[in-house]
């Protein structure tokens, strides 16, 4: 049963690994822009920021009335009239403004949800990459002493060789078996996860390792941020808003129209004219300017705050990157070198040069390094992403890369 469900993992990185349609980063990620279900929920809250912008500048339409009084044995009187409150007391405006710098401040937050989300995809690409690699690992150096193992019991069951080595080569297999079967279940998870974003991707479509991008050489991408300009859209809105609370006076209602008055004998007939008028005796808007100063003093401070943050962050973040990048660099030769390693003690094992304790410190060293190099390479991508969010932009992914 073990070996069914060994071979059955075999048979899927080997699907995987000599798939027809690689599948680049970059190409995971055009696929993902042109989703319209991810844009949709993308632009669910900058479209709210334009309805409620519509909402605030539309201008309030004048009222039609029209009253009957008819009296028994009185004359009927009629009255059509038509009001207005004209909107030039400057709070129109002051609506707009806010309304306006509110849906730069969404137009900014869109940006950095893009972003984010666009991390969310590398990340899951990178993970189902990157499993994949190690359960190509693990899986050629569990086939490796699958095949040393089986020769070493044959041996020892005819008396060439110690019973004791292939019992410890069969411990080395249970081993590297269940480092395999480890690998194999991150590789389903990372590959359903990454086509849960995005499923309809070619069912033979095999992730290639992404590459490791450059260093950006501006030190100062944080400066245009989105967040930070989001931020500071919100401290115009809330400008506005602190002098739009102080306006508590506002312009009567005009209203003009006319009158008819009917009885048996005559018609009577002239204009209309009123005045309303909201006096501001006991309500002035004192909470909303309260409410409005606090807003201001606090967007402002947040400002402040998060300038100095978002440059701390990045400048981290651009460290972080730039060492991990190295590392990961000076790894990459583990794979190939790994592999001659196995196969020289492999075939020196064989050949009686070494003993089973050689081999299998040879086989632990190699495994060990190999993964380490897989990891950090993870790191640095991790890194690399971490480096996007501080710049709050889309960074090049390889040389010459404009995205």
């Amino acid at each position: 049963m073990r070996f069914g469900v060994f071979m059955l993992s075999a048979l899927l990185v080997a699907g995987e690994s000599r798939a027809a349609t690689p599948l680049s980063e970059s190409a995971f990620l055009d696929v993902a822009s042109r989703d319209v279900r991810l844009r949709a929920i993308l632009d669910e809250p900058l479209e709210i920021a334009r309805a409620e912008r519509a909402r605030a500048t539309a201008l309030r339409g004048p009222e039609a009335a029209f009253d009957r009084e008819a009296l028994n044995g009185q004359p009927r009187q009629d009255t059509w009239s038509l009001s207005w409150a004209v909107p030039l007391d400057g709070r129109y405006w002051l609506q707009d403004r806010t309304a306006r710098a509110a849906l730069s401040a969404a137009e900014s937050s869109h940006e950095g949800s893009r972003l984010a989300q666009r991390a969310d995809l590398r990340e899951a690409f990178a993970t189902w990459a990157l499993a994949l690699d190690g359960a190509m690992v693990t899986g050629q150096l569990a086939e490796m002493i699958d095949r040393l193992e089986r020769r070493a019991a044959a041996q020892a069951a005819s008396g060439e060789a110690s019973a004791l080595s292939a019992r410890r080569l069969f411990l080395a297999r249970v081993e590297v078996r269940a480092e395999a079967a480890r690998w194999m279940a991150q590789l389903a998870h990372a590959r359903g996860r990454a086509r849960a974003w995005l499923p309809e991707l070619a069912a033979d479509a095999t992730p290639t390792r992404p590459t490791l991008p450059p260093v950006p050489a501006d030190t100062s991408l944080w400066s245009s941020s989105p967040h930070l300009a989001a931020i500071g859209h919100a401290q115009r809105q809330a400008e506005a808003s602190a002098r739009l609370a102080g306006r508590f006076w506002a312009l009567p209602e005009l209203s003009v129209g006319r009158q008819i008055v009917r009885n048996e004998r005559t018609d009577l007939g002239g204009p209309v004219f009123g005045i309303r008028w909201q006096l501001p005796l006991f309500d002035r808007g004192q909470g909303d300017r309260i409410e409005a100063r606090a807003r201001l003093g606090a967007v402002r401070a947040r400002r402040e705050l998060a300038r100095s943050r978002i440059r701390e962050e990045f400048a981290a973040a651009l460290t972080a990157y730039s060492a991990l990048r190295e590392s990961a660099e000076l790894s990459s030769g583990a794979g190939p070198a790994g592999t001659r390693v196995i196969t020289s003690a492999a075939a020196m094992f064989e050949a009686g040069e070494s003993d089973v304790t050689d081999l299998l410190e040879t086989l632990r060293g190699v495994l060990s390094g190999q993964l380490a190099a897989l990891e950090s390479y993870a790191a640095a991508l991790r890194a690399h992403r971490e480096l996007e969010l501080a710049a709050g932009r889309p960074l090049p992914l390889t040389e010459g890369d404009d995205r």
